[in-house]
């Protein structure tokens, strides 16, 4: 490639052979008054011009987008004027996303990516997590649902639970309890032992335990306090017996109670089977990964958020985990592999749907 200077500063670009070589591009330099020699290196003739084929990228996933729209997951009728643009609307035109409100959805953002690992090229359909979470509390809901049947409440709480199982992330209690476990409490089971271990040292006495207590505003008595005495939902100590949903009296609940406890039923009904259809594609441990689609707390959301900032800022710093709620991929290359991937994508979608559903009846807190 000749680069040749004009006047005004203007530079000409031809081909020229290398010396040396059959083939290949010979870089001169440019002069350029009072700029100096400006120029390109070299480039061997064995070096190929791009390590990945976007023709055959750009072949594969207009493939991948007419199995998706033979699939139910349709193009929109409207003009694009790139495959990304098309594709970008098209994975989120499922009915169960369209019959939702938009201000159901929680925060998500899904997207289809290609990417490759180990010299195998994948198509990975993510969803990955937003900001602005919202924030929900369990306390009301819980008490009076415990109230009008025992246990009735924490079929609701494990509800809130399941959301893990199914690869849909929430910062709920047991998040709190094991990350508070892990990042305040060095694995204590007392408050008493958590404070000998942040002591260190010498050992300390009674006084200096007790002073220390008091003096750290996060104990684990404290936390557990901020749940309503209740450790179970932090994972700890004896777990609590929800009701079994063969077993609910309907007909002693509230219709605003009987459609969040029918649409927690719904949920748990179909994160099993969900969770058998998306576990062929399922190739993240989810448990180093960051973000959520919400904040479930029992009413207070102080702990909460601090145990979550704590938690998200170990996890930048060390350099560990992605913002992702959950990838779904296959291999690029085996189309045959590609109607059961989105077959899962639609069901884990469709959960997400209910999720929604589901949480939206538990009553919102500002933060």
């Amino acid at each position: 490639m000749l680069l040749d200077t004009q006047a005004g500063g203007e530079f000409a670009i031809g081909l020229e052979p290398a010396s040396g070589a059959a083939t290949g591009l010979r870089i001169l330099g440019m002069n350029a008054p009072g700029a100096g020699l400006w120029c390109l290196p070299e480039i061997a003739p064995d070096v190929p011009p791009s390590l990945t084929s976007d023709k055959e990228d750009q072949q594969r996933l207009a493939q991948f987008s007419l199995q998706l729209h033979k699939q139910g997951v349709r193009f929109l009728e409207q003009e694009f004027t790139t495959l990304k643009a098309a594709i970008t609307p098209q994975i989120l035109n499922i009915s169960c996303l369209k019959d939702l409100d938009p201000q159901m959805q929680l925060p998500l953002h899904s997207c289809l990516v290609i990417e490759e690992e180990e010299d195998v090229r994948y198509i990975t359909l993510r969803g990955c997590a937003e900001s602005n979470l919202p924030v929900f509390t369990l306390k009301a809901t819980v008490e009076r649902l415990n109230q009008v049947q025992a246990g009735l409440g924490w079929y609701v709480t494990e509800a809130v639970q399941m959301a893990h199982t199914a690869s849909l992330r929430l910062y709920e209690p047991s998040y709190f309890g094991s990350y508070a476990e892990m990042l305040y409490f060095y694995g204590a089971e007392s408050d008493e032992e958590f404070a000998a271990m942040a002591l260190e040292g010498e050992e300390p006495t009674p006084e200096d335990i007790a002073k220390f207590l008091e003096d750290t505003p996060l104990t684990m008595t404290r936390l557990a306090e901020s749940f309503g005495g209740h450790e179970h939902l932090l994972g700890w100590g004896k777990p609590a017996k929800p009701a079994k949903a063969s077993l609910i009296q309907w007909e002693s609940l509230a219709p605003q109670d009987a459609k969040l406890l029918k649409a927690a039923q719904q949920f748990i009904r179909q994160t099993k089977k969900v969770s058998r259809l998306t576990a062929p594609f399922e190739e993240r441990d989810t448990s180093v990964d960051i973000g959520a689609l919400a904040i479930v707390v029992w009413d207070a959301p102080d702990f909460g958020i601090e145990i979550i900032d704590a938690a998200e800022r170990d996890a930048y710093e060390c350099g560990e985990g992605d913002e992702i709620i959950f990838d779904l991929r296959a291999d690029l290359d085996k189309p045959e592999t590609w109607p059961a991937l989105i077959t899962a994508y639609k069901a884990q979608m469709g959960l997400y749907a209910q999720l929604c559903t589901f949480l939206r009846l538990l009553p919102e807190k500002e933060y």
